[in-house]
């Protein structure tokens, strides 16, 4: 999550947060995997933020 994450409430960080967290926990995919989906979710909260 790269610079994405700042147009983001505390809420929707910590929704991305608890996604990754619990798949990392649960160990069944790679961690890269893990930042991609949670890049892509920050990216869909982004743009719903702009309309």
């Amino acid at each position: 999550m790269k610079k994405t994450s700042k147009h983001l409430s505390k809420r929707e960080r910590r929704l991305i947060k608890g996604v990754v967290f619990d798949q990392w926990q649960a160990g069944k995919e790679p961690v890269s995997d893990i930042l991609d989906r949670a890049e892509a979710v920050a990216k869909f909260f982004a743009r719903l933020k702009k309309r």
